[in-house]
């Protein structure tokens, strides 16, 4: 079976891009793209193995959904996904990793990096 990623993003090209990309890989993509939506698929019960999050979209920053996820029971280790991006920042807002959005070679491998220290 393959791994699955959420992907949490306001930006509906980015989404198709990354979607497009870890697809090709075999991985399922789920997206959402507010914290809410993301937050509510959580309480569902979706469990992915990586979360890609965006930092600044409507309503609450990504750190506000991570959080709120994690109380909610998510376990995966989450990435920052950013247009400003430095892994210190993405540790000390309860990121696993940090990734600059434009950087898709350094987004795939930070994924695969996540999936193996899960």
């Amino acid at each position: 079976m393959h791994e699955s990623i959420l992907v949490v993003d306001d930006q509906a090209d980015f989404l198709e891009s990354v979607s497009v990309l870890f697809e090709a890989y075999g991985y399922k993509v789920t997206v959402a793209t507010r914290g809410d939506e993301a937050i509510a698929m959580v309480k569902q019960g979706l469990r992915p193995d990586v979360v890609l999050i965006d930092f600044r979209m409507p309503g609450m920053t990504g750190q506000q959904a991570l959080e709120q996820m994690r109380i909610d029971g998510l376990t995966a280790p989450a990435v920052l996904v950013s247009g400003l991006v430095d892994p210190e920042t993405a540790k000390a807002a309860g990121f696993d990793f940090g990734v600059l959005k434009s950087d898709l070679p350094g987004l795939t491998a930070c994924v695969q990096q996540a999936l193996r220290s899960d």
